[in-house]
């Protein structure tokens, strides 16, 4: 019944020549965390199940292997720009610089 959601359907495109770093899964601390990395000058686009994120230069985005489960929380150091596909089951959530928004 659609798409399975979570970390597994994360699809990546890369814009503007980006060398975005991926780190995940982090090891045996529980649910496995997906972080993206972007460098100085850099800016990079990453497609979750229900969302595009625009991750702006020197910027992180944490996903945790939970994501899509019971909501859609997202962690951002730095700058990211958000189009998201409401889903009322899902609420999707972004902590910004170690503060819920």
């Amino acid at each position: 019944m659609g798409r399975p959601r979570g970390v597994d359907s994360l699809r990546l495109a890369w814009s503007l020549g980006c060398s975005l770093r991926h780190a995940g899964p982090a090891g045996d601390a529980g649910v496995a965390e997906h972080a993206y990395t972007t460098a100085r000058g850099e800016r990079a686009v990453v497609t979750l199940d229900g969302a595009t994120v625009v991750l702006g230069p020197e910027s992180v985005l944490r996903i945790s292997g939970s994501y899509g489960v019971r909501d859609r929380t997202v962690s951002l150091t730095g700058h990211g720009y958000f189009d998201v596909a409401p889903d009322a089951t899902h609420p999707f959530r972004v902590w910004a610089n170690g503060n819920p928004h």
